[in-house]
């Protein structure tokens, strides 16, 4: 993606269960021209996958009905590699290692700025490409 636009068709599927965070990164990734769609939960979450490739996932580790472990699961079953960035407000280098030999691109502690996720999007893109 680093020769087109930030955001630029890119499918971005958001996972979050907390409303207000789940909100606030929706308009940023909009802002940005990025095609968002949302899930409350790992049921939603899995749902929207089972319906839709998407070139992002931005997912929450912990939320109701499981959580990460389950998204990449299910992403390692059905053989689809999308970008990964795990959020969790679980400060644990160790389970970030676990997740990254599992496929996460990278991972985030809550509370993170904004700017960081921006960053760390264009980073976990760069070497991909959206249609």
């Amino acid at each position: 993606m680093a020769e087109s636009e930030p955001g630029k068709s890119c499918e971005v599927l958001l996972a979050e269960d907390d409303e207000s965070i789940r909100s606030t990164l929706q308009s940023l990734l909009e802002l940005k021209g990025y095609s968002v769609r949302l899930a409350q939960n790992t049921e939603e979450t899995l749902a929207l996958l089972q319906e839709q490739r998407f070139d992002l996932i931005i997912s929450d580790y912990l939320m109701p009905g499981g959580g990460g472990r389950e998204i990449i699961r299910f992403l390692q079953e059905q053989h689809r590699s999308p970008a990964i960035i795990m959020i969790t407000g679980l400060a644990d280098e160790q389970l970030f290692g676990e997740l990254t030999t599992q496929g996460v691109d990278r991972c985030l502690s809550k509370p993170f700025r904004l700017a960081t996720l921006l960053e760390t999007i264009e980073e976990v893109m760069a070497d991909r490409t959206c249609p």
